[in-house]
């Protein structure tokens, strides 16, 4: 059985459970970081080539935005502080 696999809700548990809380909050730093490089990028490369278009980045913003505030939320509501 690999790691993470085993019984819960729909009869597999998700990788964070098996994290502790320190790995947890690294893993959203690091979500987070990759957040902005990605997205600074795009905004980037839309100044560059077509500052005077609608502003594309846009759309991978709000997205990825929405997963990384439940990403937030979830680290923040289940893993205790420390």
């Amino acid at each position: 059985m690999s790691r993470g696999a085993g019984p819960g809700p729909m009869g597999a548990m998700t990788r964070t459970a098996t994290l502790t809380p320190a790995q947890q909050r690294i893993w959203l730093r690091i979500h987070v970081l990759w957040y902005l490089l990605a997205n600074v990028a795009q905004v980037v490369t839309w100044w560059a080539a077509t500052p005077d278009k609608f502003f594309w980045p846009l759309w991978s913003i709000v997205a990825w935005g929405i997963g990384l505030g439940f990403h937030v939320w979830a680290v923040r509501r289940f893993v205790p502080a420390t």
